[in-house]
C-alpha cells in the first residue's frame, strides 16, 4: 500500500475525523472509500473518459515519436538539407 500525504485546513480535518468515528473506521479508511467513490463516479462520467482516450492517444504519439530512431541530416551538392533515416537495413 502507498503511503500518500494530503493537506486539508483545520475546518475539513475536523468534519473527516468525526465522519470517521461516526463510520466506525479510521481516518485513513475514509479517505480510501471517498477516493474510491471519487474514481468510480469518474469512470462512470462519459465527458471523462473522452478526455482520458485522448490523453492516451497523445501520450501513445508522443511515445512512438521517442521510440523512433533519430534522423540525421546530410548537406547535397546544391547545399540543400537532406534527412536520412539511421535506422540500419
Amino acid at each position: 500500500m502507498k503511503i500518500t500525504t494530503i493537506r486539508l485546513d483545520d475546518d475539513q480535518a475536523e468534519q473527516l475525523e468525526v465522519i470517521a468515528q461516526i463510520e466506525g473506521c479510521s481516518v485513513s479508511e475514509a479517505v480510501r472509500m471517498a477516493v474510491g467513490d471519487w474514481v468510480e463516479a469518474k469512470r462512470k462520467n462519459r465527458p471523462f473518459r473522452d478526455r482520458a482516450e485522448q490523453l492516451l492517444q497523445r501520450r501513445d504519439d508522443v511515445l512512438r515519436h521517442l521510440a523512433k530512431p533519430p534522423q540525421t541530416t546530410h548537406s547535397t551538392r546544391n547545399g540543400r538539407q537532406r534527412t536520412a533515416d539511421t535506422r540500419s537495413t
